[in-house]
């Protein structure tokens, strides 16, 4: 696996103390954090293993006699114009040769990888581009997909000459507010568009308010939902309200909420009292929790106690 670093970087050995330059110092651990300083500085500058004297100077002003023992073992050589050389820098360490190299192989890389996308962009055709518009309020959003409807279908919820979803169960019509010509309404003879760009930003917070109101209308305890669900709130106006006007949208939020809520309302619901699970329920045909047969009472309530129960326990009844 390869590593990308930002910030650059020297490469030591484990036991580069352990080397035998090392061990001729005079102490060990004060000449292998000076070396290694110099190495970093050396490497972060770009020096290719030159290290400065003015440096070593400013540095170490009150412990240069690490310098000169580095010196003495030959970790540093003295250069001719009063600047150190650092010993066997490169190849393990980068160069700024080998550095210019790399950042060359990367910007061609990057360059190929943007004119290949291009390219298949430009080849594809429209046929091969992803139609990303909404044509039915029963189109299965990104939370079920249990309801699917195809232009090409030949079940009787399909029109195959206009190529548009027409529901003809009248329940499934009252259900999810689609009339005779469509989901657009009485005489509709296309599908729904997609709400303008600034209705979101518009009623984002009058759907939120209205669909809290119907969870808190049953439950009787404070809702909130956050501005994360004004997207999901967007798909249900979109493809499920009878009416997508600002009014007429949060009065149907707000009675498929308490409905949701009346249903589930400490049941676990899939995604939980949230416009998600909302969604998710309308997608899933408004079906109820499941029923696993009454409940069993496992103990019975205070006034339901008789002395009899008490002594089947085992207990001592005084009278």
């Amino acid at each position: 696996m390869r590593v990308r670093r930002v910030k650059p970087y020297v490469c030591v050995d484990c036991d580069y103390a352990e080397h035998f330059r090392f061990q001729d110092t005079k102490d060990v651990d004060a000449a292998a954090g000076t070396w290694l300083r110099c190495l970093t500085y050396s490497r972060a500058q770009e020096q290719d293993g030159l290290v400065k004297a003015s440096w070593l100077q400013r540095t170490f002003a009150t412990t240069y006699e690490r310098v000169e023992d580095l010196v003495r073992v030959g970790l540093l050589r003295l250069r001719e114009d009063g600047d150190y050389e650092l010993h066997a820098y490169a190849p393990r360490n980068q160069t700024r040769a080998m550095l210019e190299e790399e950042r060359g192989l990367a910007r061609e890389r990057m360059a190929s990888a943007r004119n290949a996308k291009t390219s298949t962009k430009r080849r594809r055709s429209p046929e091969q581009t992803p139609n990303k518009r909404r044509t039915s309020a029963l189109v299965p959003t990104s939370t079920s997909s249990s309801i699917k409807h195809t232009s090409t279908s030949s079940s009787p919820c399909s029109s195959p000459s206009s190529g548009v979803s027409v529901v003809e169960d009248p329940e499934i019509q009252g259900r999810y507010g689609i009339h005779e010509g469509g989901p657009g309404g009485a005489g509709a003879a296309h599908p729904r568009t997609p709400l303008p760009a600034s209705e979101r930003g518009l009623s984002g917070s009058l759907w939120l308010q209205a669909f809290t109101d119907g969870v808190a209308d049953h439950t009787r305890r404070p809702c909130t939902a956050g501005r994360v669900y004004v997207s999901t709130l967007e798909r249900l106006v979109s493809h499920h309200a009878p009416q997508r006007d600002a009014p007429s949208a949060c009065a149907w939020l707000r009675e498929q909420a308490r409905a949701f809520a009346v249903l589930w309302d400490g049941k676990h619901p899939a995604k939980g009292l949230t416009p998600d699970g909302l969604e998710r329920w309308l997608n899933d045909g408004r079906q109820g929790p499941p029923e696993f047969g009454r409940p069993r009472i496992v103990q019975p309530t205070a006034e339901d106690w008789h002395e009899d129960d008490w002594s089947d326990l085992g207990a001592e009844v005084v009278r």
